[in-house]
Formats: C-alpha cells, structure tokens, sequence
C-alpha cells in the first residue's frame, strides 16, 4: 500500500477530526511538491517525490505545536468505499526505510523540533 503520516502534539486526538485531504486526481493529487498538514490530520507520503520513482522531493511542514510524527501504512479492503474498513493488514510484508531532514528556519521553534519524534508501528 502507501505509506501516510500523521503529526501530533503527544495528546490522544479529539473530535472533531481535521477535514479528509482528497489526494485523487480531483483533490490535491500525489505530485504535490509541498504540504502543510494540519495536526492530527493523515497525509500521504508516498515514496516522496512527485511522480512515483522520480520526480523531485516533497516538502512535508509540520504544525508549530507537533512534536510527534506517526508514519504507517494506509490499508483496507477497498478504498474509497464507506464501508471498506481497515484491516487488510496480513499482506504487507518486507521493510521499510524512511530518511528525511529537519529544516527549522525559526530558533524560537528548536525546543519543540529538538523533542520531535518518528514513530513507526
């Protein structure tokens, strides 16, 4: 499947959840060259770059108050059906390898980007 992330302030989310980002061909697609995501709210990540397997890095912002970011797998039985629910997870095997740089252009933010934690599960 694809790989999605998810920044949060290490607080358990509330509703209501951020709006639903449409990455489809009518939506914001998957050639985005930058994102700025809400917290709490899922993104697609892709392989990061703009066209699958080339194209140039994406750019990924994180909220001023994140301190968390949550990478994972989006998986279901179908997608963009209401009732596709999660849980197709028996055919995901293999690894995953994920690098990325932390480009913080305000001091003021150091504390919070210091304590910034990559969780996979």
């Amino acid at each position: 499947m694809f790989l999605v992330g998810v920044f949060t302030d290490g607080t358990e989310p509330a509703d209501p959840a951020p709006i639903r980002l449409d990455f489809g061909a009518g939506g914001i697609t998957d050639a985005f060259t930058t994102l700025a995501p809400e917290l709490n709210q899922v993104f697609f990540i892709g392989d990061g770059l703009t066209g699958t397997g080339s194209g140039a890095a994406q750019q990924f912002t994180a909220p001023s108050t994140a301190t968390h970011l949550y990478l994972g797998f989006a998986d279901a039985t179908q997608f963009g059906d209401p009732t596709g629910l999660p849980g197709d997870y028996g055919d995901n095997m293999g690894s995953l390898e994920a690098t990325f740089d932390i480009d913080d252009p305000t001091p003021a933010l150091a504390a919070t980007w210091g304590a910034l934690k990559v969780l996979y599960r």
